[in-house]
């Protein structure tokens, strides 16, 4: 914000979308990531890999996003926030049988892969593991999580939460 706010000139407009969560604290993949440490479980890492095996990620909820001191500090005032909820596209197409269920499914293996692997694959190295069992480890546990899935898949929530401000950098009378 700091950086943005130096960018900006008066009156200009700073729009920021933030993955977060909603009033609930659900962050719309909560499934996703219980179902990846059950996977880990299920291809048997050892104790000290699933120790290793975290997703550090902390997702700020919409009332965390609105800091009046923090915008004024910046010299930004909130012209307009809001808690938003945005539907997977490949949950939209497959409720609008664009595409199969195990397309669905795919997808979702792929999405959560693209934000997530790069944690167990360290794990794995970390503890020892060569190249080439990391990689076998790594098919078995994707495997694991498409089928996994597809038998949970009524518990998944088909959408993302963020929070939206539209903030205005001040002029000096502001």
């Amino acid at each position: 914000l700091e950086q943005r706010s130096r960018e900006l000139i008066p009156g200009g407009v700073l729009i920021l979308i933030i993955l977060g969560t909603d009033n609930y604290g659900s962050t719309g993949y909560d499934e996703q990531k219980n179902l990846l440490y059950k996977c880990a479980q299920l291809i048997k890492l050892t104790s000290k890999e699933l120790l290793d095996y975290t997703l550090p990620m902390y997702l700020r909820s919409y009332s965390e996003c609105i800091d009046y001191e923090l915008f004024n500090r910046y010299s930004f005032k909130l012209i307009k926030s809001e808690c938003i909820s945005v539907q997977m596209p490949f949950f939209k197409q497959y409720q609008n049988e664009k595409i199969t269920l195990d397309e669905l499914i795919r997808s979702i293996t792929l999405f959560t892969r693209s934000w997530s692997e790069s944690a167990l694959k360290q794990s794995l190295l970390n503890n020892g593991r060569s190249e080439e069992e990391t990689e076998q480890l790594l098919i078995e546990f994707w495997t694991t999580y498409e089928r996994e899935a597809k038998e949970h898949l009524y518990k998944y929530d088909s959408s993302l939460k963020f929070t939206y401000l539209v903030l205005k950098k001040k002029y000096k009378y502001d």
